[in-house]
């Protein structure tokens, strides 16, 4: 078979390779036991957790996230990328599939910041607790904030399109080998669109959630180390208030929560490489080390996302086991 014909690793080079190859499943295999535990302590009423409604979904959200980053590792084994119908399949469905990962990134964010919020209010025993997380209002909440995540992020499915080709030196044409590129759709953006739609998605989906998550995360541990807010006819409030209780407790929290702040602030401000190199960077030094850097960034951005919702999810626990789950 022609070289031209010969399919090899639908990665981009050799450190995407391996990062798909070796590194991806490893992070899939720990987040899904990660997700199985959680899900399983809540459904199971183990332990009393802020927010269960919301860690599930976010539970839910990002399963399907790393559904929709597996065809892109799939490409790295070789009965798959050998196997032109999967080779096909994977490219023309790569604009759906980044899509649809972006889409439900900016879910995760939104549902994230939500658990942030709900904490917050909790801390501060706030009657809009119940207004807002109590019973079905919880579900009314989390719809309104996937319905404008998903609004804000629906850009991405007409922003890039598919340039499709063929090339084979065989004869009979029966090896042909399906080639594609992602390019800037010209049928639906502009470039001043295109940039205008990724700032503002960089603006609601990134900066705002990070800011937001920050100064709450921060209000929640002043309020503990002052002794205020949660509820005060809880037990564990009885706990908190002494002072070795509180000094044990108190250390977790002031560890989990600025952990969270901070991993989430990281892991989400790297997300907006690939458009900076795209619109600023792109004119300096062009595409060199664009690869390597996308991969290094996607493999950090996946890792953040595990330690996110580890984080979050010690941080409700312990938020819960301390008298801030107040019942409705």
């Amino acid at each position: 078979m022609s070289s031209k014909c010969a399919r090899g690793p639908m990665t981009v080079n050799s450190l995407d390779y391996y990062m798909q190859h070796y590194v991806f499943p490893v992070q899939i295999i720990g987040f899904f036991v990660l997700a199985f535990m959680v899900l399983y302590n809540v459904f199971q009423g183990r332990t009393k957790h802020v927010a269960q409604v919301s860690l599930c979904v976010l539970a839910v959200v990002d399963i399907l996230i790393f559904g929709c980053l597996m065809p892109q590792s799939m490409g790295s084994f070789k009965f798959l990328y050998e196997n032109e119908d999967f080779r096909r399949f994977n490219q023309m469905s790569k604009i759906r599939f980044y899509a649809f990962s972006n889409q439900l990134s900016a879910v995760d964010t939104s549902i994230f910041m939500l658990i942030i919020i709900e904490i917050y209010l909790r801390a501060k025993n706030s009657s809009l607790t119940k207004v807002l997380f109590g019973g079905k209002s919880v579900w009314l909440c989390l719809g309104v904030g996937i319905l404008g995540a998903l609004l804000c992020s629906s850009f991405h499915h007409f922003s890039y399109s598919t340039k499709i080709w063929f090339n084979c030196s065989d004869e009979n044409g029966e090896n042909s080998k399906m080639f594609s590129k992602l390019m800037m759709n010209p049928e639906y953006m502009t470039r001043e669109l295109f940039i205008w739609l990724h700032m503002g998605s960089a603006l609601f989906l990134i900066f705002i959630p990070t800011i937001i998550i920050y100064y709450l995360t921060r209000k929640v541990i002043v309020m503990l180390k002052e002794g205020k807010g949660g509820d005060p006819t809880n037990e564990a409030m009885e706990l908190f208030s002494s002072s070795e209780g509180l000094s044990q407790q108190r250390r977790k929290i002031t560890i989990y929560l600025p952990a969270v702040a901070h991993c989430f602030a990281l892991t989400h401000i790297l997300s907006i490489v690939p458009f900076a190199w795209d619109i600023f960077l792109f004119k300096i030094i062009g595409f060199t080390g664009y690869s390597v850097t996308i991969s290094i960034m996607n493999s950090l951005l996946i890792a953040g996302k595990i330690a996110n919702f580890g984080l979050l999810y010690l941080s409700c626990v312990e938020m819960g086991r301390n008298g801030l789950l107040t019942s409705f």
